[in-house]
């Protein structure tokens, strides 16, 4: 969600000129407590694969895909995710939401990812690929993003092919409030539009 954020608040802001918003980026653990607690209406978050104790509405469900420098040569077909574990990478920490479904996802093919580098910043990690030799699995949505993708590569991945799902978390006991639910909704159909986009 954090790719499509700047135009949701624009467009937001249009249709509820005299709300307030307030947003805070975190570890998806993190926001899922502040979320159990009261602090936060909801929370957009990688789902994690275990099951967890908040309402939690499907946003986009999308391919992760391989990022590298354009010079970088691989299959246009796609690379499969055991030649990946022996790239050199830079990936999220084990904190990070992302990271969590790589690792799950790696895992259940009895394969291990170990990063070169570790990076929380997924625009740290993009700048660093483009121009370097290093390469990272991100999510097509982020990879996709008009402002990040310049001079990049995007490759898909198979064997299997992973896919991570963004979902929006609320308290189970507690409904929107309406701005929040058209916050929501507007990431949601911008999230949609620009995974549209980016398989034309």
């Amino acid at each position: 969600a954090e790719s499509v954020l700047a135009h949701a608040i624009e467009q937001f802001s249009k249709l509820h000129p005299r709300v307030t918003l307030s947003i805070t980026e975190g570890f998806t653990e993190p926001l899922c407590d502040a979320v159990a607690g009261g602090q936060l209406d909801a929370a957009i978050i990688n789902r994690p694969r275990k099951k967890i104790a908040l309402r939690s509405e499907l946003i986009v469900d999308e391919q992760i895909v391989l990022v590298s420098n354009n010079n970088q040569k691989f299959n246009a077909n796609g690379v499969k995710l055991k030649d990946i574990t022996q790239m050199k990478l830079v990936l999220p920490t084990r904190q990070h939401g992302l990271r969590k479904i790589l690792d799950s996802i790696a895992a259940a093919e009895n394969l291990e990812l170990t990063p070169s580098h570790e990076v929380d910043s997924i625009n740290a990690i993009m700048q660093l690929v483009s121009v370097s030799d290093y390469a990272t699995l991100l999510p097509a949505l982020a990879a996709s993003s008009p402002q990040r993708n310049g001079g990049l590569k995007i490759t898909p991945i198979h064997s299997p092919s992973p896919r991570r799902q963004i979902a929006c978390v609320s308290h189970p006991r507690y409904p929107l409030t309406a701005a929040a639910a058209s916050f929501i909704q507007i990431c949601t159909t911008l999230s949609l539009n620009v995974r549209q986009k980016s398989t034309d």
